[in-house]
């Protein structure tokens, strides 16, 4: 009588069943940060040069009146600079965070009265 041992190696899988989630989670992490949907930059700043969140300072806008006119983005390198109000190296800019930039947004600083 032969006794048979069970199988306890796991058949062979392929890794392609795993392509279509190891790409949706790149898709997440490449995608830029959500901001608060009720604050756009202009909102912060209503007349002049805003960061907008979720860009590493990389992107701004031209605000007139609380409305955006122009949207920019920095190349290769480069991040905005709010003190000369152009596009620098980036180790010369201090890049507020988003929550900096958000923090300044008017619903947040009425939150934070509220409370």
């Amino acid at each position: 009588m032969s006794s048979k041992r069970p199988n306890t190696m796991a058949p062979p899988t392929s890794p392609l069943p795993l392509l279509p989630t190891v790409l949706h989670l790149l898709l997440l992490l490449l995608q830029p940060p959500q901001t608060q949907a009720d604050c756009a930059p202009c909102e912060i700043t209503p007349t002049g040069f805003a960061l907008r969140p979720g860009t590493g300072c990389r992107e701004y806008v031209n605000c007139q009146d609380g409305v955006e006119v122009q949207s920019q983005a920095c190349n290769g390198g480069l991040v905005f600079d709010l003190n000369i109000k152009g596009c620098n190296w980036d180790y010369m800019v201090t890049c507020p965070s988003d929550e900096e930039i958000l923090a300044a947004c008017p619903d947040s600083a009425e939150e934070t009265t509220e409370e």
